[in-house]
């Protein structure tokens, strides 16, 4: 995710991160937004092509090129309906870049609790 957000800033990458029998895939999509320097928008296609076999969609990603790994006020509203999330229990996760670099990865999930996507905090596997 992080070569993939350098690789295309100024424009925000996007792509989906898929779990499953043979573990972790990370699938890199077209960012088809009117104003990909500014937002992201990944064609409903790739959803469809993107599971293999017996894999659950895990994450949404995308970069926020000069920009901290936040979710956006655009964001917030792009993935919540009006009862909740659009995806429950996928994660969405956003690369902080600066200067074309990428500095950080955040990863949120709804909270049902607060009505609202929180960020997580998950050990890294060793």
């Amino acid at each position: 995710m992080r070569a993939d957000a350098e690789a295309r800033a100024p424009q925000e990458c996007c792509g989906l991160v898929w779990r499953g029998p043979s573990g972790v895939r990370v699938e890199p999509a077209a960012n088809q937004a009117a104003e990909p320097t500014l937002a992201f928008e990944i064609a409903p296609g790739a959803l469809i092509r993107g599971a293999r076999g017996l894999e659950a969609l895990a994450a949404i990603y995308h970069s926020h090129p000069d920009g901290p790994a936040a979710l956006s006020a655009t964001d917030r509203a792009a993935f919540t309906g009006p009862t909740g999330p659009l995806w429950p229990g996928v994660e969405l996760w956003v690369v902080g870049l600066t200067r074309g670099r990428a500095v950080d990865l955040a990863r949120y999930l709804w909270d049902s609790p607060r009505s609202a996507f929180t960020r997580i905090h998950r050990p890294e596997a060793r």
